[in-house]
């Protein structure tokens, strides 16, 4: 190994510019080892004095200055840790007619070009055993055959083990799924019914499947929150001061999530699509949301000494990618003996046949001719070797088609999508003048934004802490009334944008506590006052205002530009902490749908919480605050999370958000910076 890296920084040394960004997949291929052989040469040259920077959210390296000479090497701090990187896939549903095997497979081939170390399968790997209800969904309902059937049919693995727990229409067969299937393939590892253990360089992982699978959960959250709280063992943790776990993860709700813990040392929870489009199944009463079809890689960040920071999620959603019927050949079943290219009318109602049944009329209005007309072409077709049948229950013709025999990945433009990014940073609820405020952890949010060279950095509202909110507020104000609030953020900002004039905009609305009595019933606006002083002492336009409450930011630049809007409402956290998110993000759609418009990305302060979730194409934030716990927070009950939210968002060419990268830093690892 030590000569293999020492190579690998002679290579290094021999290929890297100052100023120039180097992926490390290019490196990697063009010296033919592994992304983490690079990472550990890029360290080395560090070690060695060579400053080489990295770029984690795009996986990119450059040299700083050239090679110093002996007298003057320094030896520089790892810039990498390890990582260990985790595919994270559930509910194949394999045997029912709304299988996406061709996206599973596209699935499998992605993660091993990302250099994925091992899979979680979270389970449902098959249909399972249908009801009278769902039997009409399954072109398989003999659960040996659909076994057998996942078998031969589910992807291999040629560079990772997957490790497959067994979900509930599993173990709805009466067998263990996920031995049978495991058995004779290598790259298989069965594991528990619903719950397995994951010990992975001491981190301790819960990886489980809800009971109760499918994307109906009223809260979206509640699911892997209520999985988590059963398995925190308080009892235990009296006896033992150990913790059960760090890192829950939950599939079968057909949603990603990822919640940060809210305390130091507390647990992260992840929840993880499905790879089958369950829509059909639904009860149409029951249905909250469009069910997300998608997969999660789920990066383990260790420091240099080998302890664990956080994982980083970067959640995929291929909900527009999915293929009707996959289960069955494209092309229509013919006669081999048959002769004759079809013609342009018989060809559209093939076309027409092969997404759906429909009736003479429906094919007569396609086309524009009369019913008899209709009938003739149906015979040409039939004639022609193509077999079409009526359905006379729903008088209706179809087309009948072959089963798949060969899955093979369905085209994704992965390289377009990932070259085609935003990144924005996240903040908000400063509430600057609190006693519990945090005017030093501000500069240090700048600084990663930096760092990490965001494009935009925007601010979730309460931006100051007000006055006479609630009883005795003024006693807990360090900073009492407008003038004094404007003075302490202005003298916080303006030295930040004065020295780094390559530091991004800041987009910013206001929020209730800078909209309080005192102050708008005054007529003043105390956010627009701050960007106008701040503005004016930098000498440009640094701190932009978006308005009251809400206002849509534009992040990035063509084509690959998303819009974000900010949002601080009104009221508390529900028993589910993701309902106002997922309520918000429904509405939402409701009128972008009436409207034309589009919004990627939605962004909520006031809560004080963190949560990140991809529902129905938008990526969603609970933004966490910059306050302290405070009297009032204590009589609500309420545990603010402190830190922000790095963001990169990745499109495809129809602008559909198809992956989300959102990286959490909590306080603690802000001070460090």
């Amino acid at each position: 190994m030590k000569d293999k890296i020492a190579k690998v920084v002679t290579h290094l040394a021999e290929i890297l510019q100052p100023g120039i960004e180097f992926k490390l997949q290019y490196l990697s291929s063009k010296l033919g080892v592994s992304k983490e052989i690079i990472r550990k040469g890029v360290d080395q040259m560090r070690a060695n004095g060579i400053n080489v920077v990295a770029d984690m959210s795009t996986e990119s390296v450059q040299l700083v200055k050239s090679s110093p000479s002996e007298k003057d090497v320094k030896p520089l701090s790892p810039v990498f840790g390890s990582r260990k990187r985790i595919l994270l896939m559930s509910d194949a549903f394999l045997g029912s007619k709304l299988q996406q095997n061709s996206l599973v497979h596209a699935v499998i081939k992605h993660a091993e070009g990302l250099g994925v170390d091992f899979a979680i399968f979270l389970g449902n790997m098959i249909a399972g055993k249908p009801t009278s209800k769902t039997k009409q969904h399954y072109f398989l309902t003999d659960t040996e055959e659909q076994i057998q059937y996942a078998r031969d049919n589910f992807p291999v693995s040629k560079k990772f083990k997957i490790y497959v727990i067994n979900g509930p229409s599993d173990i709805s067969s009466g067998k263990n799924v996920a031995e049978e299937i495991a058995t004779g393939r290598d790259d298989l590892v069965a594991r528990k019914d619903l719950f397995s253990e994951f010990d992975i360089n001491g981190v301790k992982v819960i990886a489980a499947h809800s009971k109760k699978s499918g994307p109906g959960a009223y809260t979206l959250s509640y699911p892997v929150e209520n999985l988590a709280a059963s398995q925190i063992g308080v009892s235990e943790w009296r006896h033992t001061g150990r913790q059960n776990f760090q890192i829950m993860i939950v599939g079968g709700h057909f949603v990603g999530m990822h919640q940060p813990p809210q305390k130091e040392g507390g647990y992260h929870m992840i929840s993880v699509p499905g790879l089958y489009n369950p829509s059909d199944m639904m009860d149409g009463e029951k249905k909250i949301g469009s069910p997300m079809v998608g997969f999660v890689v789920m990066d383990l960040i260790f420091d240099e000494k080998g302890k664990f920071v956080k994982p980083i999620v970067t959640c995929y959603n291929l909900s527009g990618y999915t293929i009707e019927k996959d289960y069955l050949e494209e092309a229509p079943k013919r006669q081999p003996s048959a002769e004759g290219e079809p013609s342009e009318d018989q060809k559209k109602v093939l076309d027409c046949l092969l997404s759906n049944s429909a009736s003479t009329g429906a094919l007569s209005r396609l086309i524009g001719k009369d019913k008899t007309y209709v009938e003739e072409t149906i015979s040409g077709l039939q004639k022609l070797g193509f077999e079409l049948i009526r359905d006379e229950a729903k008088r209706a013709w179809k087309i009948v088609r072959d089963r798949r025999v060969e899955f093979k990945p369905i085209n994704i433009p992965w390289t377009e999508i990932q070259a085609n990014y935003v990144e924005y940073l996240l903040y908000g609820d400063t509430q600057i003048g609190s006693d519990n405020d945090r005017p030093k952890l501000i500069p240090k949010i700048y600084k990663l934004a930096l760092l990490r060279k965001v494009q935009k950095i925007l601010h979730a509202g309460d931006v100051t802490d007000g006055k006479d909110i609630y009883a005795g507020h003024s006693e807990h104000l360090v900073a009492c009334g407008a003038d004094n609030q404007k003075e302490r953020m202005k003298k916080i900002l303006v030295p930040i944008y004065k020295k780094h004039p390559e530091m991004p905009n800041t987009e910013v609305i206001s929020g209730n506590h800078d909209m309080c009595r005192a102050y708008a019933g005054a007529g003043h606006d105390v956010v627009e006052a701050i960007c106008d002083g701040v503005n004016a002492l930098v000498g440009r336009k640094v701190l932009i205002y978006l308005g009251h409450d809400r206002g849509d930011s534009n992040c990035g630049r063509q084509p690959n530009k998303i819009k974000v809007r900010l949002l601080h409402p009104d009221g508390g956290i529900p028993m589910g902490r993701s309902y106002r998110l997922q309520e918000t993000i429904r509405k939402l759609i409701l009128v972008l749908v009436e409207e034309g418009d589009d919004i990627h990305s939605l962004a909520i302060g006031h809560l004080h919480v963190a949560l990140f979730m991809l529902n129905n194409g938008i990526a969603g934030f609970m933004v966490p605050g910059m306050q302290g716990e405070t009297d009032y927070l204590i009589r609500k009950a309420l545990t603010p999370q402190i830190g922000c939210w790095v963001v990169r968002v990745c499109l495809d060419g129809v602008g559909d958000v198809i992956s989300v990268t959102p990286e959490y830093f909590d306080e603690k690892e802000l001070e460090s910076m």
